[in-house]
Protein backbone atom coordinates (compact mmCIF):
# COMPACT_ATOMS: atom_id res chain seq x y z
CA UNK A 1 0.00 0.00 0.00
CA UNK A 2 1.36 3.42 -0.98
CA UNK A 3 -0.01 6.57 0.62
CA UNK A 4 0.22 9.71 -1.47
CA UNK A 5 1.87 12.74 0.10
CA UNK A 6 -0.38 15.62 1.05
CA UNK A 7 0.51 19.01 -0.48
CA UNK A 8 0.15 20.94 2.77
CA UNK A 9 0.89 18.45 5.55
CA UNK A 10 3.62 15.97 6.37
CA UNK A 11 3.63 13.24 8.99
CA UNK A 12 6.73 12.87 11.13
CA UNK A 13 6.13 10.14 13.70
CA UNK A 14 2.88 11.09 15.42
CA UNK A 15 3.33 14.78 14.60
CA UNK A 16 1.57 16.59 11.80
CA UNK A 17 3.79 19.27 10.23
CA UNK A 18 2.70 22.17 8.00
CA UNK A 19 3.89 25.63 7.03
CA UNK A 20 2.26 29.03 7.23
CA UNK A 21 3.22 31.87 4.85
CA UNK A 22 3.72 35.15 6.68
CA UNK A 23 4.64 38.62 5.50
CA UNK A 24 7.83 40.26 6.71
CA UNK A 25 5.86 42.68 8.96
CA UNK A 26 4.00 39.72 10.54
CA UNK A 27 7.36 38.10 11.33
CA UNK A 28 8.83 41.32 12.73
CA UNK A 29 5.86 42.62 14.73
CA UNK A 30 4.14 39.33 15.52
CA UNK A 31 0.52 38.55 14.76
CA UNK A 32 -2.26 36.05 15.14
CA UNK A 33 -3.27 33.90 12.20
CA UNK A 34 -5.84 31.20 11.67
CA UNK A 35 -4.76 27.88 10.20
CA UNK A 36 -6.88 24.95 9.08
CA UNK A 37 -5.67 21.50 10.11
CA UNK A 38 -5.86 18.34 8.03
CA UNK A 39 -9.19 17.45 9.69
CA UNK A 40 -10.61 20.91 8.76
CA UNK A 41 -10.46 22.13 12.38
CA UNK A 42 -9.39 25.76 12.76
CA UNK A 43 -6.71 27.00 15.14
CA UNK A 44 -5.60 30.53 15.98
CA UNK A 45 -1.84 30.63 16.43
CA UNK A 46 0.22 33.45 17.85
CA UNK A 47 3.27 34.47 15.84
CA UNK A 48 5.80 35.95 18.28
CA UNK A 49 7.45 39.27 17.42
CA UNK A 50 10.86 38.75 15.85
CA UNK A 51 9.79 35.33 14.57
CA UNK A 52 12.42 33.72 12.36
CA UNK A 53 11.79 31.72 9.21
CA UNK A 54 11.46 28.00 10.11
CA UNK A 55 10.43 28.86 13.69
CA UNK A 56 8.11 26.10 14.90
CA UNK A 57 4.86 26.78 16.70
CA UNK A 58 3.54 23.68 18.49
CA UNK A 59 -0.14 22.93 19.05
CA UNK A 60 -0.01 20.13 21.57
CA UNK A 61 -2.08 17.00 21.03
CA UNK A 62 -3.42 17.96 17.58
CA UNK A 63 -1.31 15.49 15.60
CA UNK A 64 -1.96 11.80 14.91
CA UNK A 65 -3.10 9.30 17.49
CA UNK A 66 -0.27 7.13 18.77
CA UNK A 67 -0.98 3.68 17.34
CA UNK A 68 1.12 1.87 19.99
CA UNK A 69 -0.19 3.59 23.05
CA UNK A 70 -2.05 6.57 24.40
CA UNK A 71 -2.08 10.17 23.36
CA UNK A 72 -1.64 12.17 20.23
CA UNK A 73 1.28 13.82 18.49
CA UNK A 74 1.47 17.57 17.98
CA UNK A 75 0.56 19.90 15.15
CA UNK A 76 3.84 21.63 14.24
CA UNK A 77 3.47 24.86 12.25
CA UNK A 78 6.63 26.20 10.59
CA UNK A 79 6.88 29.90 9.76
CA UNK A 80 7.81 30.83 6.21
CA UNK A 81 8.18 34.25 4.65
CA UNK A 82 5.97 35.16 1.70
CA UNK A 83 8.20 37.12 -0.69
CA UNK A 84 6.11 39.10 -3.20
CA UNK A 85 7.11 38.84 -6.85
CA UNK A 86 5.45 42.13 -7.86
CA UNK A 87 5.43 45.37 -5.93
CA UNK A 88 3.73 48.68 -6.61
CA UNK A 89 5.91 51.75 -7.05
CA UNK A 90 4.98 52.92 -3.55
CA UNK A 91 5.85 49.53 -2.05
CA UNK A 92 9.22 49.48 -3.86
CA UNK A 93 10.10 52.96 -2.59
CA UNK A 94 9.14 52.07 0.98
CA UNK A 95 11.23 48.90 0.84
CA UNK A 96 14.23 50.75 -0.63
CA UNK A 97 13.94 53.39 2.11
CA UNK A 98 13.87 50.65 4.76
CA UNK A 99 16.89 49.01 3.15
CA UNK A 100 18.79 52.31 3.30
CA UNK A 101 17.85 52.76 6.96
CA UNK A 102 19.31 49.38 7.93
CA UNK A 103 22.35 49.80 5.69
CA UNK A 104 21.82 47.15 3.02
CA UNK A 105 22.41 47.64 -0.67
CA UNK A 106 19.81 46.41 -3.15
CA UNK A 107 20.42 48.35 -6.36
CA UNK A 108 22.02 47.29 -9.62
CA UNK A 109 24.62 50.07 -9.64
CA UNK A 110 28.06 49.47 -11.18
CA UNK A 111 29.49 48.56 -7.76
CA UNK A 112 27.05 45.71 -7.24
CA UNK A 113 27.54 42.12 -8.39
CA UNK A 114 24.93 42.53 -11.15
CA UNK A 115 26.72 45.67 -12.33
CA UNK A 116 30.00 43.73 -12.34
CA UNK A 117 28.60 41.11 -14.73
CA UNK A 118 26.86 43.71 -16.90
CA UNK A 119 30.21 45.45 -17.42
CA UNK A 120 31.70 42.27 -18.92
CA UNK A 121 28.64 40.90 -20.67
CA UNK A 122 27.08 44.15 -21.90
Amino acid sequence: VHVLDDKKFKRIGDNLVCSVLLTYPQLVFGSQVEIVSIDESKHIIKIPHGCTVSHEIIISGKGFKNVRGRGHGDLVVRAKCDIPKKLSTEEKEALKKYSELIGTRVDNSPGSITGFFKKFLG
